[in-house]
């Protein structure tokens, strides 16, 4: 492979757009590249991260995530944080696009999943107050090629026994909820909607014989609390499809994903509920939940394919 080939280009401005790229990390990332590239050092180094945990993966998406990946101190590149997975990431873009076409999938389609490199670098700089990557191995599930943006929601194939609430692990949909944009109800019911027949369509050499029975979700989103705190909103109107399967203490997610805050490793929480902004009623839900002792759960919930909602 030849990164300069891949990464040299005069079309970024189009492409940072379609990898769902914000205006204030363009230049950043576009800078990184460029130190990159000029040191070849670091082009031996992206080029094998390339040829070693990306390229061999696309359309292998069994276990994907639970590999080896990259190393996690790759955040601390000089150039940028993790500047070197991130290149290796833009230069396979196109493999992972031909991969896409191969199974039928529609360009938009294709642009829109791998949109969640521009969502994942504008959560590091929301975090970090600088333009970085601190979850490209993340990203390496999306590469695989079987990570698919539908709508409101994303869904990629997975394997697994629902910890235990089916009598062995069977082929379904994981059901990922990207930031930004509404969550009304109708926008929901579309995507979950939408998601068994595309994969039906364009993956089901993947599927088990029996084809493909459950959307599965694992998300703070499903904690039945936030449906007691937010009575009425789409927050408590999504908790409530989902038919819960287990659950587990998870402040940290509540504090990253609503307040942009990675809390302190080896840190009690909740910590610094004084201090939260409390603009929204999601905000004010969490601090007002923690204030009087309780804890955010991490929910995995099911329903089945052809539902939008749990039967009860």
């Amino acid at each position: 492979m030849h990164l300069h080939d891949r990464l040299d280009r005069t079309d970024w401005p189009e492409r940072l757009t379609l990898l769902g790229v914000e205006d204030e990390d363009r230049a950043p990332l576009l800078r990184a590249v460029g130190a990159v590239l000029a040191d070849e050092d670091l082009v031996a180094r992206t080029t094998w991260l390339a040829e070693h945990y990306l390229l061999p993966w696309i359309g292998a998406w069994r276990g994907v995530f639970e590999r080896d990946g990259f190393w996690p101190g790759e955040v601390f590149d000089p150039v940028m944080a993790g500047a070197q997975p991130l290149c290796a990431l833009l230069a396979t873009v196109d493999d992972v696009r031909a991969f896409h076409a191969s199974r039928g999938i529609d360009e938009a389609t294709s642009w829109a999943s791998l949109a969640d490199l521009g969502q994942q670098v504008a959560k590091h700089r929301a975090v970090t107050g600088r333009t970085g990557l601190t979850h490209f191995n993340w990203l390496r599930n999306v590469w695989a090629g079987c990570y698919i943006r539908l709508g409101r929601l994303q869904f990629e194939l997975y394997r697994s026994d629902l910890d235990g609430t089916l009598p062995a692990p069977v082929t379904m949909l994981n059901t990922h909820i990207p930031a930004g944009g509404s969550m009304a109800p109708g926008l929901v019911d579309e995507s979950l909607q939408r998601a068994p027949a595309f994969f039906r369509e364009h993956f089901g050499d993947q599927l088990d014989e029996g084809g493909l029975d459950w959307l599965t979700c694992w998300s703070w989103l499903l904690d039945p609390q936030l449906g007691q705190l937010l009575p009425g909103s789409n927050v408590a109107d999504f908790a409530a499809r989902w038919q819960a399967c287990s659950s587990s203490g998870n402040d940290r997610d509540g504090y990253y994903f609503v307040f942009d805050i990675e809390p302190l490793e080896g840190t009690a929480l909740p910590y610094g509920v004084d201090e939260l902004p409390q603009r929204t009623s999601l905000e004010r839900a969490l601090v007002g939940l923690w204030r009087s002792g309780g804890h955010l759960q991490r929910v995995r919930g099911r329903i089945r394919c052809g539902q939008v909602r749990v039967e009860r």
